[in-house]
């Protein structure tokens, strides 16, 4: 095997080369070895900085190798150019490394021969940066690089190097034969010219066709969501679902029905013959070809005129020819007065699936269509006169007990309709944040079927769960990975939530919720070297363009004294500085950063109706401060395009003052509804201005939305548990928003609206 090989040499850089990058060599040098094929690999490490030449790595980081047999001799070095001219590949351990490797050490005269990537580049897991652990514990050195990670690594697998960026997850490639990457070359060429379609197609598919499978059949559910939708047996318990309903209509009433549901199982039968002349053909097992092809789709993203076998093409236009007869007989249905409204919701959830897997492709094309589908549905006057029974309280609710379970049954239908349409709204980017979802109206007020916390409430008592698209983050992690005491909540532009939980910890998940990483506040030192003692009930986060995390503290005991951390993206490098000092004692601080990098500190004295905005660089220079004659009772800050700066003020009239980044007033206008204590953010790529604030009559949580110029958009009331306070807002690029608050009960939680 070895002869016919290209020799691999590959060098690991990070910061200092003492903790991630020389953990990087030892595992790969111990898996080589295991596999005795030493002789064709050349494997180094180097730091960006010449911090710690010539020392050993982080004991802490020993400590964990030495516990899996791994020993590690390196001691540490800087990159040098002649590592471009002599390696093959450098992997960097996260974005700054990279950066500096290209603009720093690469050397300029046209000989570097080495592919700089990021080493995440090829995690199975999409986990793209390796996190720095020096400022952590054991356990953070524990989770930064590990065996299993290189095992799960295509690094190890794919030949030859020069084409490493052609990347496929084998999860027991360790496992399997001594051509395993051979394997992968073949699964390569097998699924080259589908993979991309068939990975729109089956994640558009699972998004529809799982809300067919019986709420009672939980291990049917529970495979489906989280198996290979493609897989004959899948295939077997769907069309199980359909003919279970099928088989309880009245054939005369509902023929118009049953017709659509003919049509649909034709088109799915036709799908599933696409996912067999699509499906990776080989001896090795469906599961580990269906998780290469996730992932080489994932890589492959982006790339176009890719299309499906002559086969899989012609067997999918005869699918979505029957879909389309099922969404057109489903429409006549729904459009059948003279049928119940359980049957007219029946017809309404095939209208929907059919409409989407007709446009299985472009699902992007679905979603007008669907919305249509949905404000029909939640205009029938049976949904609105169920809902309004269902929610009301005292004597009109016992009036109508005695068809309790049939209107939560009711219920149960119509929100499964909505969240059949909402997740397929989801594949496709969204432009604004909380975009409008047609509402129930039931007279008094309209509700929001798939975020009232009324309606959750009484879905789980029909065993439903995921019955919301509100989450908590944090709420089910154990021990570090657990939200405790959020005081704020910031996001970046990779999608994260990062989190000031309490302790003076930063807690960081991904847009999933997943947990990425924590760290702690490191020892504040004031010019004098003394350690000053922090606050951890005031902390305030923002972040700027390049995702690096400001964080504001308070000096514990002292209101006169505030200070800036300013981390890196990876929070592995930081440097502080002092907030300008003023006379007053301030109740109130927030902060946010501008587009220019810029962090502006907002804080109020309201026993003299007084408030100040500081701009500083983030060196620490303060170039600008402004607001003393116009604030009085300042309560949150938010950075806008084009510099400019935006203050909530709790005066009488509720208002948002606008500001140049250099402290011209150009504006104001006045909030809606007199919101209390409202928490402000802006959203980039819709250029609006959210607010988050506790509606004081019920408690619940009022999220109101702007133009950057002040016009007022759109409010909604979202039913959660009884709100005191926001802490904090943000708003991710995707547009979902995350609310830091306490609740009546004194619990703190961050909300994922």
């Amino acid at each position: 095997m070895a002869d016919s090989h290209k020799h691999r040499k590959i060098l690991f850089v990070c910061l200092g080369n003492i903790c991630r990058s020389p953990s990087a060599e030892a595992i790969l040098r111990h898996l080589v070895q295991e596999r005795d094929d030493r002789n064709e690999w050349e494997i180094d490490s180097a730091g960006i900085l010449d911090l710690h030449e010539g020392l050993q790595s982080d004991k802490r980081g020993l400590q964990v190798l030495k516990k899996r047999g791994i020993i590690n001799n390196h001691r540490a070095r800087q990159v040098h150019e002649d590592d471009f001219r002599r390696f093959d590949v450098i992997l960097a351990l996260d974005d700054s490394n990279i950066r500096d490797l290209n603009e720093s050490c690469k050397p300029t005269d046209g000989t570097a021969r080495a592919e700089v990537k990021l080493f995440g580049t090829y995690d199975p897991k999409g986990e793209l940066i390796i996190h720095d652990p020096y400022y952590g514990d054991i356990s953070d050195f524990e989770a930064s690089i590990t065996v299993e990670s290189f095992k799960e690594n295509s690094l190890f697998s794919v030949e030859p190097l020069p084409v490493i960026s052609i990347f496929i997850c084998l999860q027991s490639s360790f496992r399997l034969a001594e051509n395993s990457y051979q394997f992968v070359l073949r699964i390569l060429i097998i699924q080259f010219q589908a993979a991309i379609m068939f990975g729109i197609i089956t994640a558009v598919f699972r998004a529809t066709i799982g809300w067919l499978v019986d709420k009672g059949r939980a291990k049917a559910a529970e495979k489906l969501k989280d198996g290979d939708v493609t897989d004959q047996q899948f295939r077997a318990i769907i069309i199980r679902e359909i003919d279970d309903m099928n088989s309880k209509l009245d054939g005369i009433s509902t023929k118009e029905v049953l017709a659509s549901i003919s049509f649909f199982s034709e088109g799915i039968e036709l799908l599933y013959e696409v996912f067999e002349e699509t499906r990776p053909r080989s001896e090795y097992s469906a599961d580990t070809a269906q998780a290469a092809c996730a992932e080489f789709v994932s890589l492959t993203e982006g790339m176009q005129n890719v299309e499906l076998t002559e086969a899989a093409t012609r067997k999918l236009v005869l699918a979505k020819e029957r879909f389309k007869c099922a969404r057109e007989r489903a429409t006549d249905a729904f459009s059948n007065a003279a049928l119940s409204t359980s049957d007219r919701i029946l017809a309404m959830q095939y209208r929907v699936m059919s409409t989407v897997l007709e446009t299985i492709e472009n699902p992007e094309d679905a979603v007008a269509p669907c919305k249509l589908c949905i404000k029909e549905l939640n205009g029938l006057p049976g949904v609105q006169k169920s809902l309004k029974v269902q929610l009301k309280t005292g004597i009109s609710a016992v009036k109508g007990r005695m068809k309790k379970e049939e209107r939560r049954k009711l219920l149960a239908e119509v929100y499964r309709v909505n969240r059949i349409a909402y997740d397929v709204t989801q594949t496709v980017p969204s432009k604004e944040p909380l975009p409008q979802w047609p509402m129930v109206n039931i007279g008094e007020e309209k509700v929001d079927i798939l975020r009232d916390g009324r309606v959750t409430g009484a879905l789980r008592k029909q065993g439903m769960e995921n019955c919301s698209v509100l989450w908590i983050l944090g709420h089910d992690g154990e021990g570090e990975h657990k939200i405790e005491k959020p005081r704020d909540v910031a996001t970046n532009f990779s999608g994260h939530y990062i989190v000031a939980d309490n302790d003076l910890t930063i807690k960081v998940f991904d847009n999933s919720g997943k947990f990425v990483k924590r760290f702690r506040l490191p020892s504040l030192i004031d010019d004098s070297g003394n350690e000053l003692l922090v606050a951890d009930d005031r902390v305030r986060l923002a972040t700027d363009r390049n995702d690096n995390i400001c964080v504001l503290v308070r000096e514990k005991g002292r209101k006169d004294s505030y200070w800036i951390y300013n981390f890196n993206k990876t929070a592995d490098q930081h440097h502080t500085f002092p907030v300008r000092k003023m006379s007053f004692e301030f109740d109130l601080f927030r902060l946010s950063v501008s587009d220019s990098g810029k962090v502006v500190v907002l804080r109020g004295y309201w026993r003299e109706h007084y408030g100040i905005v500081d701009v500083y660089e983030t060196d620490g220079q303060c170039v600008s401060k402004f607001g003393e004659q116009i604030l009085r009772y300042p309560w949150d800050i938010t950075t806008v395009s084009d510099d400019r700066v935006m203050v909530v003020d709790l005066s009488s009239s509720r208002c948002v003052h606008i500001f140049s980044e250099q402290g011209e007033h150009l504006n104001k206008f006045d909030l809606q509804g007199s919101p209390h204590r409202p928490s402000i953010a802006f959203h980039k790529e819709s250029q609006q201005v959210v607010l988050a604030s506790e509606e004081l009559s019920t408690h619940l949580l009022y999220i109101g939305i702007y133009t950057k110029d002040g016009e007022f958009v759109r409010c909604t009331l979202i039913h959660v548990e009884k709100l005191h306070l926001p802490y904090g807002i943000t708003v991710t690029t995707e547009g979902r928003i995350a609310v830091a608050a306490k609740f009546q009960d004194d619990s703190c939680k961050v909300i994922i609206i």
